[in-house]
């Protein structure tokens, strides 16, 4: 994402979708031995959204979660990666 250009737009939201907190484990070698370690997810509120015909998701505040619906507008900010042309968005607000 190195030098990529931000641009900003509307995107047009889609769905809403929640994550509940949780935690989870991974296992990394350390000095040639397993290690199990704790990893803790936080919630997250995550709106989809469609930018340019293109459909991606961004976490936002729980504020902007419960104040946006499917078919309204949102200001974001975002970045398009050069290898693949996905999207990946830096902000949103209303």
């Amino acid at each position: 994402s190195l030098g990529l250009k931000e641009q900003k737009t509307t995107a047009l939201v889609i769905g809403k979708g929640y994550q509940q907190a949780g935690k989870t484990y991974i296992t990394q070698i350390v000095a040639n031995r397993p290690v199990v370690l704790p990893q803790v997810k936080p919630e997250r509120y995550i709106l989809q959204v469609a930018i340019e015909g293109k459909k991606t998701e961004c976490a936002v505040d729980k504020d902007l979660y419960e104040s946006a619906n499917p078919g309204d507008t949102v200001q974001i900010v975002y970045q398009k990666r050069r290898i693949l042309g996905s999207i990946q968005v830096l902000k949103v607000g209303q």
